[in-house]
């Protein structure tokens, strides 16, 4: 796409601009940028996105659009333009900005993820971490890694998302692999062991057969997550398929 705008786009603003000045310029940007979204769209929902076409243009598309013009026009008819500057300016900023929120939470993805990220209740007893009803597992298959896992596990055990499950799958370790993980004293780690040596593949498909949560995640036994990402996850995870 960027090979076509430096072809296509940039000689036709410079044609347009010199033709027709500004105006001409901004015409030819917005004409190209319309006609790039509307083959892309119908691309990406051809070969890509097969069946959520409909889905896309009414849920994404139509209610946004519906709530913008709802808000806007109520918007419009408590407006008066007599009003004072000192007075209109405010109530424009006040509905531009009742406008843009009715946009963005009428998008169903945007409303499960405020409802996601703002728990019901946080007591003294979680000490802050958010409670949900979706449960989330991260999985660290490992084999004779003592020394990196335990910064994988306290990347884990700092996430702040209570409903969480993390499985470290050994395989058949020889070193003090299971003494690390038994020096974290954190109900949501559990610990199973292959018993004896297998392949990388299986080591992943024995942990995944022990998994309890509604989501899985496999992250290396070097690696480690990010504050807050089991609760982002499980933001934009949580519409399409609840817990049952």
């Amino acid at each position: 796409m960027s090979c076509v705008a430096l072809v296509v786009l940039i000689p036709l603003i410079l044609w347009a601009a010199q033709r027709y000045g500004g105006p001409g310029a901004a015409s030819s940007w917005l004409v190209y940028n319309a006609g790039v979204g509307i083959l892309s769209i119908g691309i990406i929902h051809r070969r890509i996105l097969r069946g959520q076409a409909w889905r896309w243009y009414t849920r994404d598309v139509a209610l946004p659009l519906l709530a913008v013009v709802v808000v806007a026009g109520i918007g419009r008819l408590l407006i008066n333009r007599d009003l004072p500057l000192a007075t209109l300016i405010p109530s424009l900023v006040v509905v531009s900005a009742a406008t843009q929120g009715a946009a963005i939470m009428a998008v169903p993805r945007a409303r499960h993820y405020v409802a996601a990220t703002v728990p019901p209740h946080a007591t003294s007893k979680n000490r802050g971490i958010m409670t949900h009803a979706m449960k989330m597992t991260v999985v660290i298959p490992t084999r004779e890694r003592c020394a990196t896992l335990p910064f994988a596990l306290r990347t884990c055990i700092e996430q702040d998302y209570a409903d969480l499950e993390i499985l470290v799958s050994d395989n058949a370790s020889r070193d003090d692999t299971a003494a690390v993980v038994a020096t974290f004293h954190d109900p949501r780690i559990r610990y199973v062991n292959t018993g004896t040596r297998c392949s990388m593949t299986r080591n992943w498909e024995f942990a995944l057969q022990r998994v309890t949560g509604d989501y899985v995640t496999f992250i290396g036994d070097d690696d480690g997550l990010l504050p807050g990402a089991v609760r982002d996850v499980a933001a934009f995870s949580r519409p399409s398929h609840p817990r049952r």
